[in-house]
């Protein structure tokens, strides 16, 4: 009788702690922390939202499992991405357009709650001191870019903050300074040698320190989705003398990238151009669109800085 009760207990000991092997190693993804968001991270989103978590892939537009990205089919742009903290937790961004609309959620073993912890508090700090942030119906949008390290946050879309993902924490970028003393000439070359050291450094994001805020928010953030290295390829594309357009399909294929004065460029005018060599031995020229901020004067910003645009699609 004791051994048949030792086999039972031993065969259930195996039989839980495989079922608890196997719960264990069931990965959490975007999909499975969207379902787990609390209600009222959802009813911003729609009117009459079915907030039962079994109708919820229902409103999905794009799932990208692979750059931990969620998007939902609606008129106020719902997103969502995470970023990996030590012990299986994740921080998580749920972001929509409209005031404020940025909030911070850190998943715990099956539970998620608010958060303002992992340099987030400083985050929000910081956009207050911005010269764009008015203190009232201001337009903040967190933009997570799909590259698993980054954050963009647009605030009235006259200032784009980048923070990069550094050891567990959100810490900005700010490479792209100016002083008052700095004249015309000395703005083209700060703007572009940073945006040329960015682009040897295959560095999207702080690439985006140097292009206008607006042209980031409908280009980068609306048409492709934070899909920022794509972005920055399509905004360096140039032209040879023999193939025509061209433009690497990633910042990895670029070999060397430098900027000089173009030689034939209107003396009335600062005009530069960035010479591209591509790792295939592809070499082209590139000649960046400049623009400042027009209501910069009106809202306190920094008049002398000017940033880099392309064509609106």
């Amino acid at each position: 009788m004791n051994r048949k009760i030792i086999s039972i207990i031993f065969t259930l000991a195996v039989l839980t702690a495989g079922a608890s092997a196997l719960f264990a190693e069931e990965p959490v993804t975007i999909k499975t922390l969207f379902k787990l968001l609390p209600e009222k991270a959802l009813k911003p989103v729609f009117d009459n939202f079915n907030l039962d978590t079994a109708n919820r892939d229902s409103y999905i537009e794009v799932c990208d499992e692979k750059n931990r990205y969620l998007s939902l089919k609606s008129k106020y742009g719902f997103e969502m991405c995470y970023w990996d903290v030590k012990g299986g937790k994740k921080l998580i961004l749920v972001s929509y357009d409209g005031a404020g609309s940025g909030v911070f959620y850190l998943y715990n073993k099956g539970k998620i709650s608010e958060t303002n912890d992992f340099g987030i508090k400083t985050v929000k700090e910081q956009i207050k001191k911005s010269p764009a942030f008015q203190g009232m119906n201001d337009l903040i949008r967190f933009y997570p870019l799909r590259d698993n390290t980054s954050l963009a946050v647009m605030i009235n879309q006259l200032d784009c903050m980048i923070f990069k993902w550094k050891n567990e924490k959100f810490v900005r970028i700010s490479d792209y300074v100016l002083k008052e003393t700095d004249d015309e000439a000395d703005v083209y070359s700060i703007l572009l040698s940073g945006f040329v050291k960015a682009l040897n450094a295959h560095d999207a994001a702080s690439c985006l320190q140097y292009i206008k805020p607006e042209y980031i928010a409908f280009q980068c953030m609306d048409m492709l989705q934070g899909r920022t290295e794509q972005f920055i390829c399509k905004l360096i594309a140039g032209q040879t003398e023999n193939i025509g357009y061209i433009a690497p399909n990633r910042l990895e294929d670029i070999k060397k990238a430098t900027y000089s004065l173009n030689p034939n460029a209107p003396d009335s005018e600062p005009d530069f151009m960035i010479i591209i060599e591509l790792i295939d031995g592809r070499t082209y020229t590139y000649f960046p669109k400049v623009e400042n901020i027009e209501e910069a004067e009106i809202y306190g910003l920094p008049i002398q800085y000017l940033y880099l645009v392309g064509a609106m699609e």
